[in-house]
């Protein structure tokens, strides 16, 4: 998977560090790196979600809008979420 660049520009327009994110997200720094990077999170939990957006100053709305385009350009909408 590519990386989730709406993280990273709603990171940066933030004035913000990986470092930063991570602590207020309440996670590890390699956990939201590797989240960042497509690695991991296809399936962001909601509370996850939750904790991203009030981190990054979006509504949960705007979050889920981003994270569904990204999922789009994966070609991963409209799958189950059980494959």
């Amino acid at each position: 998977m590519s990386k989730r660049f709406y993280l990273k520009a709603l990171r940066k327009d933030n004035d913000y560090t990986i470092d930063t994110v991570s602590e207020r997200a309440g996670m590890s720094y390699n956990h939201y790196q590797l989240i960042e990077s497509g690695k991991r999170g296809l399936r962001l939990s909601l509370m996850m979600a939750y904790k991203l957006a009030s981190t990054l100053n979006i509504s949960i709305e705007e979050f889920y809008q981003y994270e569904y385009d990204y999922l789009k350009q994966q070609g991963k909408v409209g799958e189950s979420c059980y494959d």
